[in-house]
């Protein structure tokens, strides 16, 4: 189905904020049923262990510059992600009903792939046998069309606290841009998700230590390096 070719060239909208702290506030025109809303949300909820060949759960990137050279497909595989039991109708994002999200399983060597292995030598290497990490985050349907429900990602930045390299402890941030634009919607009895993820930089001690985008560049190399487009099946 051609839904899953978009995989490859969902679009983000950088807006200018990092994953750290605070929501948006736009008004896109479009006016949803509260109702359909939230049963888009139930229907969402649940854990999402991946499949076999077409529904398997993977993140994909385009430059293969990670420690595994043999990784042609340039795809990694994720454990699994969860979306919780409840719709968020107290507090808004971006004035729309949210869920929180976790994604499972995504491994410290994707997420290095950018760092300079001469430059920062230590710092790579640490954030690579940090193992398996884990994304946490927001999502709020802003359009649904045809059974597919149109999202904004609002990933929150990776946190590791007290890694150790180059004979120091330091405390890393991996954040993000967002929002990142995303579907839903259920093939074959699968529920399907697509997300973009973009790597903004890497602090180390609160300080910018690597830039990985700036948000703001054309250059559509630099953008693909930060992108990690991710697909998620029940």
């Amino acid at each position: 189905m051609k839904r899953f070719n978009k995989l490859f060239i969902i679009l983000l909208c950088c807006v200018g904020a990092m994953s750290v702290t605070s929501c948006l506030d736009s008004d896109d025109g479009y006016s949803l049923d509260p109702e359909l809303v939230r049963q888009y949300y139930t229907q969402m909820r649940g854990s999402y262990y991946g499949g076999t060949g077409l529904y398997a759960n993977k993140v994909y990137f385009y430059n293969d510059t990670i420690t595994d050279k043999n990784n042609t497909s340039k795809t990694d595989s994720l454990s699994g992600y969860g979306l919780n039991g409840g719709v968020n109708y107290t507090t808004t994002l971006a004035g729309r009903d949210s869920v929180s999200f976790v994604l499972n399983g995504v491994s410290g060597r994707v997420l290095a792939k950018e760092i300079d292995g001469e430059q920062h030598k230590g710092l790579k290497e640490a954030i690579e046998n940090a193992g398996n990490l884990q994304i946490k985050g927001q999502i709020a349907i802003y359009n649904i069309q045809g059974q597919v429900a149109y999202m904004y990602f609002y990933p929150m930045s990776v946190e590791l606290k007290g890694l150790n390299y180059d004979g120091g402890t330091h405390d890393v941030t991996i954040s993000f841009w967002y929002p990142g634009l995303g579907y839903y919607f259920m093939q074959d009895a699968h529920k399907v998700l697509q997300f973009p993820l973009v790597m903004a930089s890497i602090l180390v001690d609160g300080n910018e230590t690597v830039k990985i985008y700036d948000g703001s560049s054309y250059d559509e190399t630099a953008y693909r390096k930060a992108l990690l487009s991710v697909q998620l099946c029940d």
